[in-house]
């Protein structure tokens, strides 16, 4: 059974502005290795819930 976590709004920020930075470098990495610019889209947090 999966067990269903609520975020509060402080907690969705800390995490969205985590996977921000993580992308930011993965994006930096690649444009660095092909040395092109590579532009990025992140994406926002949606609540699911089980069916």
């Amino acid at each position: 059974m999966e067990e269903i976590i609520t975020l509060t709004d402080m907690q969705k920020d800390a995490f969205v502005e985590t996977a921000n930075i993580g992308a930011g470098s993965a994006s930096n990495s690649l444009s660095e290795i092909l040395g092109k610019r590579v532009d990025i889209r992140l994406s926002e947090i949606t609540e699911t819930f089980p069916n």
